[in-house]
């Protein structure tokens, strides 16, 4: 396989033909405050430091690296659930800013954020087609039936049709509710999926079965995928590039690829 990859997306340029997604400089900087009598400090953490790097629309990005190198702060940024302190994020082209609401209003309906903790982002009171037809519900377009009838549709797709759609979500093994979010991120019809580390606690089968479904999915629409992964074999296996971070920053080199081979420093 392969994919554009690179730093293109400078402030004020035009965006690239075919172009999914393009970050450009971002930075992010969690502070916290230490209360230790009788002095106050505050401790900063840059998660992100100056990353750069696009994507084009029906490919695949691999991001890999160690515990605490920054891969989910850049996933829930892309998604824009967290602002950024700084840099330019583009999707579809267009700029997102995240003081004119309306930029991330349409940055949030392209881009579906899918989490290694599928069981948190799942109403424990709600069946399988309520927890896949919700955003639809929330986003308020057409009617209830109509959002049923895609949610059903999306659970074939993910291979759920053979459960209950009534069954209730807490009852789901970790295989199949991680199914069933993946289903509800896809009836919203994005453009980017974000998986972070979306198949860490799947058996390797389940994993397997998982890779296949995400690979045909993308076979049959023009969706764009950012695989977040601390699994390195299972990245290079289904990605058309890869981004390699440690300590916030992006590392290409063969160094840094030889430290996360090494499963004990990407854990």
């Amino acid at each position: 396989m392969s994919a554009v990859f690179g730093m293109q997306a400078e402030s004020g340029q035009a965006p690239i033909a075919g172009e999914a997604l393009a970050v450009s400089r971002m930075c992010k900087t969690y502070r916290r405050n230490l209360r230790s009598f009788p002095s106050r400090k505050t401790v900063t953490f840059a998660a992100l430091k100056d990353v750069s790097f696009s994507l084009r629309s029906g490919r695949i990005l691999g991001v890999t690296g160690p515990s605490g190198s920054g891969k989910s702060t850049l996933a829930r940024c892309i998604a824009c659930l967290e602002p950024w302190d700084s840099g330019e994020l583009r999707v579809g082209g267009g700029r997102v800013d995240m003081s004119r609401p309306h930029t991330v209003r349409d940055a949030r309906l392209q881009v579906q954020l899918v989490l290694q903790e599928s069981a948190a982002a799942l109403n424990p009171g709600f069946s399988i087609v309520e927890a896949v037809r919700e955003p639809l519900d929330i986003q308020g377009q057409g009617n209830k039936r109509e959002h049923a009838d895609a949610a059903m549709t999306t659970l074939e797709r993910v291979g759920l049709s053979s459960i209950s759609a009534s069954r209730n979500v807490k009852h789901l093994s970790t295989g199949q509710r991680q199914r069933v979010a993946l289903a509800r991120a896809l009836t919203m019809r994005p453009s980017i999926l974000v998986l972070d580390e979306t198949l860490s606690d799947v058996d390797l089968g389940v994993r397997a079965e998982m890779v296949n479904l995400l690979l045909d999915i993308q076979s049959e629409q023009v969706i764009s995928y950012v695989f977040i992964s601390h699994d390195v074999r299972l990245t290079r296996h289904i990605a058309d590039e890869m981004l390699f971070m440690k300590a916030g920053q992006i590392s290409r080199s063969n160094a840094d690829e030889q430290v996360c081979e090494d499963q004990s420093n990407c854990d």
